[in-house]
């Protein structure tokens, strides 16, 4: 009876194991598909600028860049989460708030300040 029961609790732990482990790979491999370069074309009254959003992950965290001939910004709250981005970007002292939800290799949303959103569209760069 005893082996039974040590029998029971090695394959409990097994179980949960490779539950655990499978888990981390998964999450991995979700947060994967978000990192990298996305570039955009973003149509403005001031006329029409180009770019990249760059996004990286730590393990832990993402982080991410706007950058264009202009220069770059950093995304600022940044948060991935179910592939709906959300952030805030500091433009020369005007905070532009981006959301979107990530397709595949397209992210489809919007950016500006609260009163005036901007569609905002952009493409995975190839490696």
């Amino acid at each position: 009876m005893k082996s039974k029961s040590i029998l029971m609790i090695k394959l409990v732990l097994l179980f949960v194991s490779v539950t655990i482990l499978s888990g981390c790979g998964t999450t991995r491999m979700m947060t994967k598909k978000y990192v990298g370069s996305w570039e955009y074309k973003l149509e403005t009254p001031d006329g029409t600028y180009e770019g990249a959003m760059v996004i990286n992950y730590d393990g832990e965290t993402f982080t991410g860049i706007m950058e264009s001939d202009m220069g770059s910004a950093e995304l600022d709250d940044l948060k991935i989460e179910e592939g709906k981005l959300t952030a805030s970007l500091d433009v020369g002292g005007y905070i532009l708030d981006i959301a979107g939800e990530f397709v595949g290799d397209e992210f489809t949303g919007t950016i500006g300040p609260p009163e005036f959103q901007m569609p905002f569209n952009a493409t995975r760069v190839e490696k």
